[in-house]
């Protein structure tokens, strides 16, 4: 599934110490991070560790970008469970609907836009 022009498929995905969002009150909270990959980051003129908004028709949360090659073009990375630096839950931006198989809930292939945090106001949601 192939994102649209300015849109972005956020993955995520369970970290090993954290494979229940319960593991937060050992190891401490989830880190408030997204990755992308360098490229974008200087088509968006986002810098590695600057503040940065994710965003679609249904709310936004704010994090830290990560800049990286571990992520290709076009997709994005953040860990499961993730609350962003204004207590916004990633799961806001995730549609209702399911899976064809299986039902489960449609993460990874959520679409979603990014931009450095303090461009304007914030998207609704």
């Amino acid at each position: 599934m192939k994102a649209g022009r300015d849109e972005f498929i956020i993955l995520n995905s369970a970290l090993s110490q954290y494979t229940h969002t319960q593991f937060q009150e050992v190891y401490g909270p989830i880190a408030p991070v997204v990755w992308l990959n360098p490229k974008d980051a200087e088509t968006l003129n986002i810098k590695d560790g600057g503040e940065v908004e994710f965003y679609n028709e249904l709310g936004y949360v704010v994090v830290e970008a990560v800049v990286t090659d571990r992520v290709p073009r076009g997709v994005l990375w953040s860990p499961r469970q993730l609350t962003g630096l204004r207590g916004r839950a990633q799961n806001l931006l995730v549609p209702p609907t399911t899976q064809r198989i299986g039902g489960g809930p449609v993460f990874n292939l959520t679409r979603v836009r990014l931009r450095p945090r303090g461009d304007g106001p914030a998207p609704v949601g």
